[in-house]
């Protein structure tokens, strides 16, 4: 796309009122939206989805070790470049559930561990309340 396209499309988007127009990565122009990566926090146990199409898993721990190799092995899938958790930058998400058999403290860890691999978790309920 020419620069001048992407100009003129931030000045229309600024005059019609929108506040922080922003480019959105390739999938972003489907019809469909992506599947987020998925992690399952069962009983000490990490099972991870790749989404964005893939059917790649893996199981990981939820100890300090398990939750950082779980985040490093969803970064190095993650279809969006990484970049410094910030206000407005693109983010690359990751949902998160669990159930009554998960640990607050594990959750904890992998939510950490994940915002350390510049990878937001989202969570698709609130189970903690349950």
């Amino acid at each position: 796309m020419p620069y001048r396209d992407i100009i003129r499309a931030y000045e229309v988007a600024d005059h019609a009122g929108f506040d922080e127009p922003r480019l959105i990565p390739p999938w972003g122009s489907h019809l469909a939206p992506p599947v987020l990566p998925r992690v399952a926090l069962r009983a000490g146990v990490a099972r991870v989805e790749a989404g964005h199409g893939s059917s790649t898993s893996a199981e990981f721990a939820t100890d300090d070790a398990g939750a950082a190799a779980l985040a490093a092995w969803l970064a190095a899938r993650s279809p969006m470049p990484a970049m410094p958790m910030c206000p407005g930058c693109p983010m690359r998400l990751v949902e998160v559930d669990g159930d009554a058999t998960t640990r607050a403290s594990d959750l904890d860890r992998v939510e950490e561990a994940l915002y350390e691999a510049d990878l937001a978790p989202t969570s698709p309920g609130s189970w903690r309340d349950r």
